[in-house]
């Protein structure tokens, strides 16, 4: 059975109806994170990636901050990630990750309308880098992640 990790963005917590999405299909851990207390910090990062090994996690779902940190955890850890909005281009705090290039399987769910995290800047850090394992798929949303467009996670884990 999978073992998802769910990260949720900067100042939220894991919605229950998106933890539940995800509860109908797989094993879920989403702890509920205070990004700030990491500020300058990789101890979050490093607690994440044991967390990861000790659960056998075997996939991330994260949306927006959670994404950027779920990004670098799937290349660091070798796991598929879908990710929503990440917030890998434009960033409100700062929290060190470790930067290990794996082109590990990701799904990226970008919004259209996202008026925090600009989709293009998503797009072009992709195409750059030559992440040939990442998909992105562009959908008429804006930041926020309605449970209907969240539950399309689960056609990609």
């Amino acid at each position: 059975m999978k073992r998802i990790l769910y990260l949720h963005g900067l100042d939220a917590e894991p919605k229950p109806e998106k933890v539940e999405i995800l509860r109908t299909a797989v094993i879920v851990s989403a702890p509920k994170l205070n990004y700030r207390a990491f500020k300058g910090d990789i101890t979050l990062f490093n607690e994440l990636a044991d967390s990861i090994k000790i659960e056998k996690i075997t996939n991330i779902v994260g949306s927006s901050f959670g994404g950027y940190m779920g990004f670098y955890l799937s290349e660091f850890c070798k796991i598929p990630a879908v990710l929503f909005n990440p917030a890998i281009t434009f960033k409100s705090l700062e929290v060190p990750v470790m930067n290990i290039f794996s082109d590990v399987d990701k799904t990226i769910i970008l919004g259209e309308k996202d008026e925090v995290i600009n989709p293009i800047e998503t797009e072009d850090f992709i195409a750059k880098k030559n992440y040939e394992n990442t998909r992105i798929i562009k959908l008429d949303f804006a930041h926020l992640v309605s449970e209907e467009i969240f539950a399309l996670c689960l056609r990609y884990i």
